[in-house]
């Protein structure tokens, strides 16, 4: 329990710094009565780790948060791709994370789509766990950031 509340803590804080940073960064470029575009904020991580026993590497860009209609749920959209070492072929992916540290997204392929359905262990980005299904077949994933 003592973790899940940390983790929770940790995940509001860093999102709402996030969205402070963009909040920020977006008026010091609109000071002219002109108007211009912002460039919205985002954090790109690189993961290594095995997809049941195969080794695989994903990069994952997190974009800016925001929250729900309603609820006031954090949702951050992710986009990014993952690949098997052995292989060293791009699938790219689409999804999103919350604040409470769940993490989902899917890839479109060929042969079916791939959903990957995990938590991120401890804090925020750092490492996750979680299952992986593609046309009924289930396996559990583990990455850990690469720094």
């Amino acid at each position: 329990m003592k973790k899940i509340f940390k983790t929770l803590v940790f995940g509001m804080l860093f999102f709402a710094s996030l969205n402070l940073f963009s909040q920020s960064s977006a008026l010091s470029k609109n000071n002219n009565s002109q108007k211009t575009t912002t460039n919205k904020a985002s954090l790109k991580w690189n993961y290594s780790g095995t997809l049941s026993k195969y080794p695989i590497k994903a990069y994952i860009n997190y974009g800016e948060g925001t929250n729900s209609t309603g609820s006031g749920a954090l949702q951050v959209p992710i986009t990014g791709y993952y690949f098997y070492e052995s292989q060293n072929t791009k699938i790219s992916f689409r999804g999103s994370c919350n604040g409470a540290g769940i993490i989902y997204f899917v890839a479109k392929t060929s042969d079916g789509d791939e959903t990957f359905d995990g938590q991120f262990v401890e804090s925020m980005l750092e490492d996750f766990t979680g299952t992986w299904e593609k046309n009924g077949k289930t396996l559990n994933f583990k990455l850990k950031s690469r720094r």
